[in-house]
């Protein structure tokens, strides 16, 4: 009985360490998709869209003062969203991924 919860302890620590290593992958697809469908200007706000692994998850964000103004709009601007576009294009990877850092993680 010792034998079996070793083993499954095992794979909840396998799967956990797999599952944070794709979180952060994911965060970089979702950089990548939002780099390539922002509109550019000057180019700032599309070097500025960054990914940070933290012990929860990942932080994705464009760190200028007018990112959220092009992503959500304004009264005078329309909408030009690229986080949201970027999030919905790597959705279904990001699934799989995680499908499979979890079977990677009872497999051993």
């Amino acid at each position: 009985m010792k034998d079996n919860a070793n083993i499954i302890n095992g794979q909840i620590l396998a799967m956990d360490t797999n599952i944070k290593n794709v979180i952060g992958k994911i965060g970089k697809k979702i950089v990548e998709e939002a780099k390539r469908v922002v509109p550019v200007r000057t180019g700032s706000l599309r070097d500025s869209i960054t990914s940070t692994q933290t012990k929860d998850g990942v932080i994705i964000e464009a760190n200028t003062d007018y990112a959220e103004y092009i992503e959500d709009g304004t009264d005078k601007m329309s909408a030009q969203p690229f986080m949201e576009v970027a999030i919905d294009a790597t959705e279904y990877k990001a699934d799989e991924m995680i499908d499979d850092a979890i079977i990677k993680g009872f497999n051993g």
